[in-house]
């Protein structure tokens, strides 16, 4: 008995492994390349073409535009622009301040320290304006410049914001410094007051007032900040926070408990020694977070450890500040998770319980890939929970709030 394996080559370039049982006594059942094959086998491959032929022209009617042709691309939804407050009459109130910080950044620019014949001259032209700050000539163009800047600054006021705007602002910047009217303008002041005309300190003047006047709109603009500090945790709060955090171990216990592998072992004896082993009478002073755990257990609840608790109250502690109707508000296309979790990576207590926790059991690329399952689902957790909480608010103000499709089964169980 042999059993040998032939390759054929097919219409469709697809290469099919037969396996044949021959005979050696009667070369029954040989299989060469002229030996047609079965209508099975076409037919398994045509199926498996036509799969592929409509999902992929599915895929294209997704990816497609009906009326273009062309790819879709999405789009974020554009942020409205909030109410002016700050007026061109408010910049120019300012205007002496603006101009007088101006000529004393030029004058202390490490550029300008230089000792090069141009820097030197450009110096020299911005302290002599420092001097005359107070004159009625300097003052007359300075309301000039700063009317000229209040234009450019406004330029995207129509559109939302989003980067097009600011393509506009500095569109406008750039035209009005490279046009002649301007340059005229800097030589007349220069010749009436008998100086020499200076394009460095013309141009540094310039960008610093925009970036002076768009900074004091901006701040006067920008929505008075909610208090980002969250606030402290009471009693309850952290025996509902021991009760769930011990969910998370379990449920990655769950998962890494069916992966093959060296490290899926390694995984599950970490987080197998979060849990508390027999029954321990020994008190702590985290003892009162242990009130509704024990209230709720049977005996089969996953119960943490003090120190794997420290670690879950960070997370909670640093999730709790995005986690606000403010912040919902202010942002709706806003990432929640990636921000949540960006801020937690941050934050050196977090990295701090967690070396305590793993007992250096862990280090590299295999440490940092639980850490972040664990953050994960944690979040997950959270966000869920207050969306559902969030939503109801809604619809208890009378607000229209998009509905989910029917649930399943077990889900009401």
């Amino acid at each position: 008995m042999i059993y040998q394996m032939y390759n054929l080559i097919l219409r469709r370039k697809m290469r099919v492994k037969i396996y044949i049982y021959l005979d050696c006594e009667n070369n029954e059942g040989m299989l060469t390349e002229d030996t047609p094959i079965t209508s099975n086998v076409n037919g398994a491959c045509d199926a498996s073409s036509k799969k592929k032929k409509k999902a992929k022209s599915k895929k294209d009617k997704v990816m497609k535009d009906p009326k273009t042709g062309k790819d879709k691309v999405p789009r974020k939804k554009a942020v409205a622009r909030p109410e002016m407050k700050f007026k061109m009459e408010d910049a120019i109130t300012n205007l002496t301040t603006y101009v007088e910080s101006a000529l004393n950044e030029l004058i202390n620019h490490p550029v300008y320290k230089t000792g090069f014949p141009a820097a030197l001259a450009a110096v020299a032209l911005a302290s002599t304006l420092l001097g005359l700050i107070a004159s009625p000539i300097v003052h007359a163009f300075s309301q000039d410049l700063v009317k000229d800047i209040w234009v450019i600054i406004t330029a995207g006021d129509k559109k939302k914001i989003k980067p097009e705007a600011n393509e506009l602002v500095y569109r406008q910047y750039h035209l009005y410094v490279t046009c002649s009217s301007s340059k005229e303008q800097w030589a007349n002041f220069l010749q009436s007051i008998n100086l020499t005309p200076n394009d460095h300190v013309h141009h540094f003047l310039l960008r610093t007032l925009l970036r002076l006047i768009m900074a004091d709109r901006n701040s006067a603009d920008l929505p008075e900040k909610q208090n980002t500090e969250a606030n402290p945790l009471d009693k309850s709060t952290e025996e509902v926070i021991r009760y769930t955090a011990g969910y998370v171990p379990y449920a990655l216990h769950k998962r890494y408990s069916k992966v093959k592998g060296e490290t899926a072992k390694v995984y599950c004896a970490l987080l197998s020694s979060w849990k508390v082993q027999g029954t321990n009478n020994s008190r702590t002073f985290l003892e009162y977070t242990n009130g509704w755990l024990k209230k709720q257990t049977r005996g089969g609840l996953f119960e943490i450890k003090d120190n794997v608790y420290l670690f879950f109250r960070t997370l909670e502690i640093e999730t709790r500040k995005h986690l606000t109707v403010s912040g919902m508000n202010e942002m709706p296309n806003k990432d929640m998770k990636s921000c949540i979790m960006h801020s937690i990576g941050e934050k050196q207590l977090v990295h701090t319980y967690w070396c305590m926790i793993t007992a250096n059991k862990l280090a590299g690329d295999v440490s940092k890939r639980l850490l972040d399952d664990v953050i994960k689902l944690w979040i997950k957790i959270r966000t869920n929970a207050f969306l559902k909480v969030y939503l109801d608010l809604k619809r208890a103000e009378g607000k229209s709030v998009p509905g989910k499709s029917a649930k399943a089964l077990r889900k009401d169980l």
